[in-house]
């Protein structure tokens, strides 16, 4: 499921789809009946950082800088694994 980026000003959200997008271009899309959490725990990848991820979601709240900058380092690293990964977690 490739998410659309339209409209979205929140950088939480965009390194979201940023990883969504590269994650279904691997091979490792989320699927449509899937939660997040449900997808990265399919993968076998830390849910640390998805508290802050549903509080700007659907909380209708804003991160803090510090947050903001945990959940990039956290979905960098995400990304980076991504990069090298071969399909054996699908």
């Amino acid at each position: 499921m490739i998410p659309k980026k339209d409209g979205v000003d929140n950088e939480i959200r965009k390194q979201v789809m940023e990883l969504e997008e590269l994650a279904f271009e691997k091979g490792y899309g989320r699927l449509k009946y899937e939660t997040i959490e449900e997808w990265l725990e399919r993968l076998e990848l830390n849910t640390s950082q998805l508290k802050i991820y549903q509080n700007v979601r659907y909380g209708n709240k804003y991160a803090t800088e510090e947050e903001t900058a945990y959940f990039k380092e956290e979905i960098s690293r995400i990304k980076a694994w991504l990069q090298t990964a071969t399909n054996s977690r699908k």
